[in-house]
């Protein structure tokens, strides 16, 4: 029989079992990384991706990649898993265009309802301007060839009630020209949405597109 191990506390021999620290409530070096922490962002895997044209696809770890696509949307990835999310889009338009942005639910897109206030600053002019009540968010004007990035924080999609965002764009980054606007998102319908698409009001769009969930 093993014989029992004692250590010293200072006044007494004392069983080593009752000066271990319990690590139960720690987590461990996996649950720690920033994917599944208890606080962070967790990227997201659609259930599907669909396509106007082109060709769309998403990587194991969720982010997905379309090549001239005249739309491009993604699936199930809002849940009531999470209340809010982050997305990242890089985006190069074939030619300049209104890239537009909708939500939608049981992959059908919702175009009513959608309201934004926006500042743009180019060189040394700013403008701002506000729409409500469109059938689509328009998330910037496209140029062709450029790459923009896009940071959309959006608010309670999936919850019924109206959702809100900040959109964040540096378009054309990657020229001696570039152009920055904050704009606010807002979307009246009390409908629980459950993904989006992309969709420039003509010609086509490649890139890339990852969604984060906000852990709780």
């Amino acid at each position: 029989m093993a014989k029992q191990a004692y250590v010293y506390s200072g006044t007494d021999w004392v069983p080593l079992a009752s000066e271990v620290t319990n690590l139960s409530g720690y987590y461990t070096s996996a649950q720690t990384d920033i994917i599944t922490a208890p606080t962070g962002l967790k990227l997201l895997v659609p259930t599907s991706v669909a396509v106007g044209s082109g060709t769309g696809t998403a990587s194991a770890s969720g982010t997905v990649t379309f090549t001239t696509v005249s739309s491009v949307s993604l699936n199930g990835v809002f849940s009531s898993t999470y209340d809010n999310y982050l997305i990242l889009v890089e985006v190069i338009p074939a030619t300049g265009s209104q890239l537009n942005f909708k939500l939608r639910a049981s992959g059908t897109d919702t175009s009513t309802g959608y309201n934004r206030q926006v500042f743009l600053g180019d060189d040394t002019t700013s403008s701002a301007g506000r729409t409500t009540n469109q059938t689509v968010y328009d998330l910037f004007a496209t140029t062709t060839s450029q790459r923009t990035a896009i940071e959309i924080l959006l608010y309670r999609p999936n919850v019924s009630g109206t959702t809100g965002g900040i959109v964040k764009v540096s378009k054309a980054y990657d020229s001696s020209t570039p152009v920055i606007g904050i704009k606010t998102f807002g979307q009246t319908a009390s409908t629980q949405f459950d993904g989006f698409s992309l969709i420039p009001a003509s010609s086509t769009i490649t890139g890339t597109v990852s969604v984060y969930g906000y852990t709780k």
